[in-house]
């Protein structure tokens, strides 16, 4: 499906401007995404050969790139067979024809998903990207993006790596010290996103009190914000069974 001519010229703008855009020939829904899973690492392999490290993030995902490279520099001589993220354990494929995430079982007939990294933001070694180019074609596709590549790491005898740093769907409540620590927190808001950027690249060091202290608070008020969402998303649906 072709995208509108004002969306191309918008593209094109920014791709002549800064040089960072790259066209697949699919459309950008949520049923592609694993295509787009795909054509990042076919990219990477075949034109980015040098590079140690890919890392794949969503739009919405604040990264700290300081925190996070300072991470895997410390890998030193351990810099192959990385894949790193937020891990997920024992998730069920959805089974409802009817739910958008559907997933037949001819397609995958486990109980579970093996163990893989939230698709919010992962990073993987080269080395690994390129034994998953090598693999696409035997892994189903019709599973979510980030099971997708769970598959390919199973498939290739890999074992994702957990770091709790990496904060997977959840949005973490904003403060400096916090921000400082962590590797990415979701969904963040417009306003947040250049104060967090700016405030993790101000040269001032948290100490390990100021740390602590702030990242018990981020726990705290994350949780409150997501069982506040829960909440009310459970009395819009109770509100929308009563209209029915």
């Amino acid at each position: 499906m072709p995208v509108s001519v004002t969306t191309q010229k918008e593209i094109n703008k920014e791709s002549c401007k800064n040089n960072d855009i790259i066209e697949g020939i699919f459309l950008d829904s949520s049923e592609n995404q694993t295509l787009k899973i795909i054509a990042m690492i076919q990219w990477a392999v075949a034109f980015c050969p040098n590079a140690l490290f890919i890392l794949k993030v969503d739009e919405e995902t604040f990264v700290n790139l300081p925190s996070l490279v300072d991470y895997l520099l410390n890998l030193k001589e351990h810099l192959e067979d990385i894949y790193v993220g937020r891990v997920l354990h024992q998730v069920t494929p959805n089974r409802d024809p009817q739910n958008r995430d559907f997933v037949p079982l001819s397609e995958y007939p486990e109980k579970y998903y093996p163990d893989y990294c939230s698709g919010e933001a992962f990073i993987m070694s080269q080395d690994v990207a390129r034994m998953m180019y090598v693999v696409f074609k035997e892994v189903p596709m019709m599973v979510p993006a980030d099971v997708f590549v769970g598959i390919c790491a199973k498939f290739i005898g890999l074992i994702p790596i957990h770091s709790s740093r990496f904060s997977g769907k959840r949005h973490i409540r904003y403060n400096r010290c916090c921000y400082k620590f962590i590797f990415t927190s979701s969904e963040i808001a417009d306003p947040e996103m250049p104060l967090a950027w700016k405030e993790i690249n101000d040269g001032k060091e948290c100490t390990l009190f100021e740390t602590s202290y702030e990242l018990i608070s981020c726990k705290l008020l994350t949780y409150l914000d997501s069982f506040k969402r829960f909440h009310m998303g459970t009395i819009k649906n109770n509100l929308m069974y009563f209209a029915d």
